[in-house]
């Protein structure tokens, strides 16, 4: 089977101050938009300011260890927290299969790192629908 996608952790506000959240989220943004830039040609301009922390991966590694390899880079756990009370702090993960039937897995570790971060998990599957063929 093959899987392909990225998980994301985001915050979302108006008017972020990236120099707070670099301090307290402890792990650099692959991006950072700002509110009206076009992020994407699907998307169009962006509602609001996003600091994002993206990491792709493939059907060779868990998304819960990908999800959790990011949580473990905020130590500032308390800090964290604080921000999510602030703005809108999101884990988004995509994943892209090639057949309908798709499994994610989450340990309960990894949920207990989202909650004491308040961080909301969101996941999005696009299938093609195939059929495995035995």
């Amino acid at each position: 089977m093959r899987e392909t996608g990225s998980c994301t952790i985001a915050i979302y506000g108006d008017e972020l101050d990236f120099c707070e959240i670099e301090e307290k989220f402890s792990i650099k943004a692959t991006r950072k938009i700002k509110k009206g830039e076009i992020s994407s040609k699907v998307i169009g301009p962006t509602p609001q300011d996003a600091y994002i922390v993206e990491r792709k991966f493939d059907k060779l590694v868990l998304i819960d260890k990908v999800i959790s390899e990011m949580l473990s880079q905020m130590e500032k756990i308390q800090l964290v927290r604080e921000l999510s009370q602030k703005y809108s702090l999101k884990c988004r993960c995509f994943v892209q299969s090639d057949f309908a039937q798709v499994c994610i897995d989450f340990s309960p570790e990894t949920l207990a790192q989202l909650s004491q971060r308040g961080i909301k998990l969101e996941i999005a599957i696009l299938s093609w629908g195939g059929v495995l063929d035995e």
